[in-house]
């Protein structure tokens, strides 16, 4: 966002304090202590759903960082099967082929998931001669115990992106309820104590208006 959700709360805090300081000369010009509360209300629940946000981003973060660990162990078990598979292999090209071997690393979840799935029926299928080769019983089990924990990650990482686009639009939602509520008090000050500039003042807001951006100028013409 181009302007602090930070410097808009202190910016809200400055006109509610002023509101409160002058809430009999607004009552006459419509802002009821309601009008005042909501800023205050709207004040709190957007910190609120700002912290949430923000918790929310770091959540997706740490999941990632948990999710790329695990795709790590992923590629490094089906590295394994897949040396193993050469070794036994390595004058048979249709099997190599279908250990998919010299295939680029798989680096999305899906595929890496998919790449488990898969070496876990080859697995089947070439279990003694696989054995032969040195893959053993706890390396079926980590082959499935990264099938299982990835999808169970990636399924925490889903919801987690979820929360945060829903918790971001609530946040929205708040500061523009809590920018329009503050625009109604500062309206009715400008209303009320127009001709007094020391009190509409204090209802001054503390943001820098935006500068309207210069167009562009042409390049001079060049001499012929």
């Amino acid at each position: 966002m181009a302007m602090s959700l930070r410097n808009v709360i202190q910016d809200a805090g400055v006109a509610l304090a002023a509101a409160k300081n002058h809430a009999t000369e607004l009552a006459e010009v419509g802002i009821t202590t309601e009008d005042v509360g909501r800023v205050e209300t709207l004040i709190t629940t957007l910190t609120e759903k700002d912290f949430q946000h923000k918790e929310s981003q770091s959540h997706v973060v740490r999941l990632t960082t948990e999710q790329n660990l695990l795709i790590g162990r992923s590629q490094f078990i089906i590295g394994k099967i897949q040396s193993a598979a050469k070794a036994q292999f390595f004058r048979n090209k249709n099997v190599l082929t279908e250990f998919h071997i010299g295939k680029e690393k798989d680096k999305t979840v899906a595929d890496v998931l998919n790449e488990l799935g898969y070496m876990k029926g080859l697995m089947g299928t070439y279990a003694s001669q696989l054995t032969a080769r040195g893959i053993k019983e706890a390396d079926l089990t980590e082959l499935n115990a990264c099938h299982t924990e990835l999808q169970k990650k990636d399924r925490e990482q889903e919801n987690a992106k979820r929360l945060q686009v829903q918790l971001g639009a609530e946040r929205n939602v708040a500061l523009a309820e809590l920018k329009d509520a503050v625009a109604l008090i500062r309206q009715s000050a400008k209303t009320y104590f127009r001709r007094n500039k020391t009190i509409l003042n204090e209802f001054k807001s503390i943001l820098k208006a935006r500068k309207p951006k210069a167009p562009d100028t042409p390049p001079p013409p060049e001499n012929a």
